[in-house]
């Protein structure tokens, strides 16, 4: 007897999660004609649209139609999973076990009807409900809507199955929205000739939603201080891929040239991610050893911010060269105002003599 062999070809169709948001307050999620949900090559189920965005109000519920079409007979099942996040950004389907992130929007979310059987070439739209409860919180929730086909049983063929994965963003209409990060794990690459060195670090979200995609993209900055104390090597990147979701970690790294070769001594790391708008996210630092090339001895050190070659934080400077420009306007204006008074009382004394 031969049992047909079901093998599942997961391909989650999750795309990277995009609010259109204002700093501090939570507006609609907008993913703008989002395209076909589809499966790789050779598959059978799509769904459209593949990504689902709700924007509720904390007591109230939010309905999506998503249309399911099959390429062969299908039986088609649908349930929520939790969304996870790997280091390098990919979005992973967790089981209700694993997913314990407290922006988890599992519990919220139900689809009608959930269970139905495809023909080959047929389509069904079914409803994607998500319900807020009224103490619902603040910011952003998240979820994967499962979309699993399986074959009908065809005599001894191998019958392959098909999961589809579609994002679920839920934005909590009304509430505030924090974006803030911590740098972990900071660390870097030792010295090669003729090449940049590597600084990484794990970015972890700490806020209540999520951030790297326009308008909150991610940079990151880095400067290195040689045994002197003077800037050796500096470096500024924008973080690509997907956004960061909430409680998880992103890998980030940025390289840095060295101005000259590097000595054996001790030497002083600096790293910070910001947002747009001037937002720091969060700054780390690192003392370490480098001897023969090697990296040794690394240590947390306190934070101060990356500096520039002129021994000044980029903020720092930016206040620096401002305060220039005001004391030089300033100046201008008083001598503006001295040679009026002086003009003015050249005139009238003119006025007295011609009296």
């Amino acid at each position: 007897m031969n049992a047909p062999t079901r093998r599942l070809i997961r391909a989650a169709a999750l795309l990277s999660l995009l609010l259109s948001a204002q700093m501090g307050s939570v507006q609609a999620a907008g993913p703008s004609a989002a395209p076909l949900a589809s499966a790789p090559a050779g598959s059978t189920l799509t769904a459209q649209p593949s990504i689902i965005g709700a924007t509720v109000k904390p007591g109230a519920s939010s309905a999506t139609t998503v249309t399911l079409a099959a390429g062969i007979p299908l039986d088609i099942s649908l349930f929520p999973l939790g969304l996870g996040q790997s280091a390098d950004g990919g979005f992973l389907p967790l089981p209700t076990t694993d997913d314990r992130s407290p922006y988890t929007g599992v519990p919220w979310v139900t689809v009608e009807p959930a269970v139905f059987h495809l023909e080959a070439g047929q389509s069904r739209a079914v409803t994607v409900t998500v319900h807020a409860p009224a103490d619902a919180g603040q910011g952003s929730r998240y979820a994967i809507l499962e979309a699993q086909g399986k074959p009908t049983a065809d005599g001894g063929n191998v019958a392959i199955g098909i999961n589809l994965g579609l994002s679920v963003v839920i934005t909590l209409d009304g509430t505030t929205g924090h974006r803030t990060g911590e740098l972990q794990d900071l660390a870097i690459t030792p010295p090669t000739t003729g090449k940049p060195l590597t600084v990484s670090a794990m970015l972890q979200n700490t806020g209540n939603t999520h951030y790297g995609m326009p308008p909150f993209l991610i940079t990151t900055k880095a400067s290195l201080q040689g045994p002197s104390g003077a800037v050796v090597a500096t470096g500024t990147a924008q973080v690509t891929g997907a956004s960061v979701i909430p409680t998880f970690r992103r890998k980030v790294s940025l390289d840095i040239n060295p101005l000259t070769a590097l000595a054996d001594g001790t030497y002083h790391l600096e790293l910070e991610a910001d947002l747009p708008g001037g937002q720091i996210l969060d700054q780390a630092a690192l003392d370490f050893k480098l001897a023969g090339g090697a990296v040794g001895g690394a240590t947390e050190a306190p934070a101060t911010g990356p500096q520039t070659p002129g021994g000044q934080t980029a903020d720092t400077g930016a206040l620096v060269l401002s305060a220039l420009l005001g004391g030089v306007l300033m100046t201008f204006v008083l001598l503006l105002l001295f040679l009026g008074r002086r003009r003015l009382a050249k005139a009238r004394s003119g006025t007295r003599g011609a009296r």
